[in-house]
């Protein structure tokens, strides 16, 4: 399920992202979900997080996801490339006997860059979806308290 939803929001162009509105329907925001459960499971887990961090199919997958470049609109890439970044950060986190973090880091150089990395967390954690989430019953809300505190 990560990987085809991965694979769809990359696919999307300029003109096919979706307008800026944070609504819960688009491949996108199925996305965002699956990467905030990754996130939050592989923090929680480190046999599920050594098994993720040496796959050859996700770790350059969510290395892909780091830089959309405005494909998934700026609600939703904001949100997916600073999870993404999240993620990989998680991995280079792992126990180094099981992965191998030295590569991590260095792809994550590489392709991403330090400082962009860290801007794109910086970016997630200061964004209003995360501050501030809807109040009333009716809104959608992206994060939840414990997500925040997490």
């Amino acid at each position: 399920a990560f990987s085809a939803c991965a694979r769809s929001c990359m696919a999307l162009n300029d003109a096919d992202a979706d307008d800026d509105s944070p609504a819960p329907s688009s491949a996108a925001s199925s996305l965002l979900g699956l990467l905030k459960l990754l996130v939050y499971w592989l923090a929680s887990c480190p046999s599920v997080l050594a098994n993720f961090a040496t796959s050859p199919v996700m770790v350059p997958l969510a290395m892909d996801l780091t830089s959309l470049d405005g494909r998934c609109g700026s609600f939703f890439g904001l949100q997916i490339e600073g999870l993404a970044c999240l993620l990989m950060g998680i991995c280079i986190k792992a126990d180094q006997g099981e992965v191998d973090v030295a590569s991590l880091m260095s792809l994550l150089a590489r392709r991403v860059g330090i400082e962009a990395f860290q801007q794109k967390v910086e970016r997630l954690w200061r964004s209003e979806a995360l501050q501030r989430p809807a109040k009333g019953l009716a809104d959608f809300r992206w994060y939840s308290a414990s997500y925040r505190a997490f």
